[in-house]
């Protein structure tokens, strides 16, 4: 399963101001690579990247309603933001 993607879906869905909006997300063409790679391999599924595969495997043995909360705070309108009022410095950083 891949994280988020570099697409047009957080302009789309306005999640532009949100943590997930803002985050680094994964190159589309490295994903559909590597999900055309294990489908052709017979693979069922493939988690891209160390960050993903570290997050899958804390949510096997994490409660649902906490990942739920998790996501929740994650996609909330203005989360971004709020990081960025948190760290002025680096918001401010004009190098």
């Amino acid at each position: 399963m891949p994280g988020a993607t570099e697409t047009d879906f957080f302009e789309r869905a306005d999640l532009l101001d949100t943590k997930l909006g803002t985050a680094k997300k994964d190159d589309p063409t490295m994903v559909a690579r590597k999900g055309f790679d294990a489908m052709m391999k017979g693979e069922g599924d493939v988690v891209i990247g160390w960050h993903n595969k570290l997050q899958a495997a804390i949510a096997l043995m994490t409660p649902a309603g906490w990942l739920a909360e998790m996501h929740r705070k994650q996609a909330e309108p203005g989360s971004a933001t709020a990081i960025a009022a948190s760290f002025p410095l680096v918001a401010n950083d004009t190098r």
